[in-house]
């Protein structure tokens, strides 16, 4: 991990944002903060549905990888567009020893500082360690434009590879919640 791969991501964070502006508003630091915690809370929800010990609907498809890309991108849209001062980040030399549950530790304490754009960005660091962001990234961009209605170059809607079955289950289960 370096800080060159980091400004890439933060580039194509930011550069996505402006593409979907229109339909899909960048929310301001501090919200963006707040959806990275609430998706480290689903990536969380998303390895205890892998336990077959418990019986919490571990037969729907829930990604680990896709939340904490979403995690990543939300920390990524919590530093400014201009942000410049890369050689401040560390990216810490003891980066395999990440988890799940002490990435989501760091999400909450990015929440308690959340103009520390080094820390936030070696938080980011510390999740593509567990997630190939170069590969992920991109798929969640190329789904959100097709959901939100920014299309590629060719005049087509672009997909991301996450699977479709996934994606209607959240879809019903947010349509069975709003029925009741």
């Amino acid at each position: 991990m370096n800080t060159k791969q980091l400004s890439t991501w933060h580039f194509w964070t930011w550069r996505f944002r402006t593409e979907v502006e229109d339909n899909f508003p960048t929310p301001p630091r501090d919200d963006s903060l707040a959806f990275a915690y609430t998706e480290v809370a689903e990536a969380l929800d998303a390895q205890l549905r892998q336990n077959p010990r418990y019986k919490r609907n571990n037969d729907k498809a829930h990604s680990i990888e896709r939340e904490l890309t979403q995690c990543a991108m939300m920390l990524l849209t919590a530093v400014p567009a201009t942000y410049c001062d890369w050689q401040s980040i560390d990216t810490y030399p003891f980066l395999g020893m990440w988890t799940v549950r002490n990435i989501a530790v760091r999400v909450g304490q990015c929440l308690q500082v959340p103009s520390d754009y080094a820390y936030i960005l070696g938080t980011v660091a510390a999740i593509s360690t567990i997630v190939d962001l170069n590969e992920t990234l991109a798929q969640e961009f190329d789904r959100m434009r097709a959901k939100h209605g920014a299309y590629n170059s060719a005049g087509g809607a672009l997909r991301g590879i996450y699977p479709q079955r996934a994606e209607r289950l959240a879809l019903a289960d947010y349509a069975e919640e709003m029925a009741e």
